[in-house]
């Protein structure tokens, strides 16, 4: 976690094989993987495994319908074997005891791009909701990649429109 320090490569769609600024308007720290002040992109990127990033516990136990969003970057399109290797993103609800991929994807985002997933989807809200973020690289690929701006989304309590006693016989519903 720190204030990331940029690497480039002539191939590269945007010439960055990891960014050089975070995703925050205002701030400079996200989460990077390697960050050394280097200018070989190959010195400092994932190499022979994976780099791991994973949340603290989310309490959205007594949420409606959470919505987990984020921004992230991935790089994979330079050197040997670009496009192959993965970037995956994975849900538990159970304190990282089993996990579910809600992402997984080969794809260079060439900058940042916000990804997001509905909780429910993948698993029943609890008070021990975590992520777990991971670059690979088993094939000599060169990898690089970003997590920022981690955000919990909720659906607000609705009031509704209609009132006791009152006459609503100029509302006609379409089709039924």
């Amino acid at each position: 976690h720190g204030k990331p320090f940029g690497t480039f490569y002539q191939s590269a769609a945007n010439g960055y094989v990891q960014q050089d600024t975070d995703h925050t308007a205002t701030g400079i720290h996200c989460f990077v993987t390697g960050n050394q002040e280097i200018v070989t992109p190959s010195v400092d990127d994932v190499d022979n495994g994976t780099t791991t990033l994973i949340t603290p516990a989310y309490d959205l136990s007594k949420m409606r319908d959470p919505v987990i969003r984020w921004w992230y970057y991935y790089s994979n399109n330079t050197g040997q074997n670009p496009g192959l290797a993965k970037w995956i993103v994975k849900i538990s609800g159970d304190d990282g005891q089993s996990y579910l991929t809600v992402h997984n994807t080969t794809l260079t985002t060439d900058g940042w791009v916000q990804y997001g997933v509905r909780v429910s989807d993948y698993i029943p809200l609890s008070d021990k909701v975590r992520l777990e973020f991971i670059a690979s690289d088993n094939i000599g690929a060169l990898v690089e990649a970003g997590v920022d701006d981690i955000e919990i989304l909720d659906v607000p309590v609705q009031e509704s429109v209609y009132q006791e006693g009152t006459n609503n016989a100029g509302l006609l519903l379409y089709p039924n």
